[in-house]
């Protein structure tokens, strides 16, 4: 086994701050012995390293003791605001009291080990008063820069836990965000849905009856999916099959659906309803005013890392013809447009687009752009999976 006992680590904290002290301390004595070795050869004087040294000892293990005193009064008369200039006063006069006092105790610690006359207290006053005051300023110093160290580490962690608060914080609001606005768009869908259910019930009791499971099928759909703010597309075309299917029976020989999906998208996640509001504007803009009838086009395709799902429609014919198309009036954005944009917006930032436009042919185009992601993995844990299903 490893004996530990010698490792400062292991130490309890008093007892490593007071090694870390002295060590302190003791680098000094020895710095200033070699330079007093290396001025003893200039100056032809030679001084042996040990005699250096233990003089060194004396002076620096002095100010350790003396340390103490000046650490006390450092953080007892901080230099701060609004105090600066009074404990600024009281350090210069410390500084001198403490210098003088290193002084005669130096004085009398060397005529004990020495045997130096008394003589010596001026003596060192005048070789060292002046670096004595020196080294009390550089110990206030020194504690300063410690304590504004430590202070400055404090607020970074409180910065740090603040900023993660707000993470969180801003989390749920967008959380809460999306799920308010889910909860406008799903009974929009809904009142539509049976607004189409109660057209059909004047025309065709039997055909509404299989509507309302039509319906009843999708809104199980729906709501078993009630947390959930992204599915893969495969599973938002089949929520988008089911709605055309409700419209196919309202509109009956008059609709046609065209899907064209690329092969090796279906598991890329995408909102949940996001296709509805623009079929439901397909719809309503184009088969709705064309008495012969027409297609809705479902595309969904990725253009680098970029998912785009494209739906439009025929558009409007003119009392011409099938063959003639007027121009289709500018569509007001609804609660279900309004919404759809949105919730992309709270979704994805600015790495999302939804746009409107006419079609060559004739009918309008809308067009959704968000980032292509996927599913995270299974075996990921929590946190790593929504980071995963963001990537």
């Amino acid at each position: 086994m490893t004996d530990e006992r010698g490792d400062p680590r292991t130490w309890n904290p008093g007892l490593r701050r007071a090694a870390y002290y002295l060590a302190v301390w003791t680098a000094l004595a020895v710095v200033f012995a070699g330079q007093s070795v290396l001025y003893a050869v200039q100056a032809n004087r030679p001084l042996a390293f040990s005699t250096a040294l233990v003089s060194s000892l004396l002076y620096w293990y002095l100010w350790a003791a003396l340390g103490t005193v000046v650490v006390g009064l450092a953080r007892r008369f901080p230099l701060s605001r609004p105090r600066l200039g009074g404990h600024a006063a009281i350090h210069g006069a410390a500084a001198v009291a403490v210098a003088c006092c290193h002084v005669v105790l130096r004085a009398a610690v060397e005529h004990a080990v020495y045997g130096h006359s008394a003589d010596g207290v001026q003596t060192f006053f005048v070789e060292q008063f002046h670096l004595d005051v020196l080294v009390y300023g550089c110990i206030v110093g020194a504690c300063h820069a410690f304590t504004f160290h430590r202070q400055a580490v404090a607020r970074a962690a409180e910065i740090g836990s603040l900023a993660s608060r707000a993470a969180n914080l801003e989390a749920m609001v967008a959380t809460a965000r999306l799920n308010a606005l889910r909860a406008q768009l799903e009974p929009h869908f809904l009142f539509n849905t049976l607004q189409a259910v109660s057209t059909l019930m004047r025309q065709d009791v039997g055909l509404a009856d299989r509507t309302l499971g039509q319906l009843s099928s999708l809104l199980r759909r729906v709501v078993d999916a009630t947390d959930v703010q992204e599915v893969p597309l495969g599973d938002e075309l089949q929520l988008a099959g089911e709605y055309l299917a409700i419209q196919a029976t309202r509109y009956q020989a008059q609709l046609a659906v065209e899907t064209e999906v690329e092969p090796g998208i279906e598991n890329a996640l995408v909102p949940i309803l996001v296709m509805q509001p623009l079929l439901e504007n397909a719809c309503l803009h184009g088969i709705g005013r064309r008495p012969s009838g027409g297609r809705v086009i479902l595309r969904a395709e990725r253009v680098g890392g970029v998912l785009r799902l494209s739906v439009s429609n025929d558009g409007p014919e003119s009392a011409g013809g099938a063959g003639s198309v007027k121009a289709v009036r500018p569509i007001r954005e609804g609660v279900g447009l309004s919404n759809t944009r949105k919730r992309l917006e709270a979704l994805y930032g600015d790495q999302q687009t939804i746009a409107m436009s006419l079609r060559p042919a004739g009918g309008l185009q809308a067009v959704i752009e968000i980032p292509l992601h996927w599913p995270a993995a299974p075996t990921l844990e929590a946190p790593q999976m929504v980071e995963a299903a963001r990537a």
